[in-house]
């Protein structure tokens, strides 16, 4: 997404993975401050298909932190 490499950001983010590593759901825990590349990083989101299969006992949910270089 070209709003997310071009901007200087940092954002928090919560997923729960299901035990196939699908995201079930996300929630942002903190904003970029800027409407726009919240939207952009939501839409990213919501369309990740999966992560490599994680640990049983991985716990839930995963906070991310997503910054821009």
């Amino acid at each position: 997404n070209e709003k997310l490499r071009k901007g200087e950001y940092k954002a928090t983010v919560a997923l729960w993975i299901s035990r196939t590593g699908n995201v079930e759901r996300f929630e942002m825990l903190s904003s970029s401050g800027e409407a726009e590349v919240d939207a952009a990083m939501k839409k990213v989101l919501s369309i990740i298909k999966q992560f490599e299969e994680p640990p049983a006992d991985m716990p839930q949910p995963v906070k991310l932190r997503i910054s821009s270089r």
